[in-house]
């Protein structure tokens, strides 16, 4: 992702098995880290999974990266309103961006 090649982050994130880290301040990373490489190439739904996966793992850690709050942010002024599913609602959530929910 630093080098800016999000396809690439998303094939070499294959090729890790994120439970097999006993750690959740590492687990967390990896999930964010995918979830902000799918949004760059527009798989919101799937990017939305990631960063609530993320979140499961690691919440104290999720909401405090700028660059959670960045891509969830990105992903939801993109969506038309009345296409704002259950799960994004609840990523806006918790990564405390309500008002980007209000009509």
């Amino acid at each position: 992702m630093e080098l800016g090649e999000p396809h690439h982050a998303i094939e070499t994130a294959q090729l890790v098995a994120p439970g097999r880290i006993p750690l959740a301040n590492r687990q967390a990373p990896y999930y964010a880290d995918v979830a902000t490489a799918l949004a760059e190439v527009g798989r919101d739904d799937e990017a939305i999974a990631a960063f609530l996966r993320a979140e499961s793992v690691g919440p104290q850690w999720f909401r405090l990266r700028p660059t959670v709050r960045d891509s969830i942010g990105a992903i939801l002024r993109r969506t038309s309103r009345n296409a704002v599913s259950k799960q994004m609602r609840h990523a806006a959530v918790a990564a405390n961006l309500r008002e980007l929910l209000k009509g």
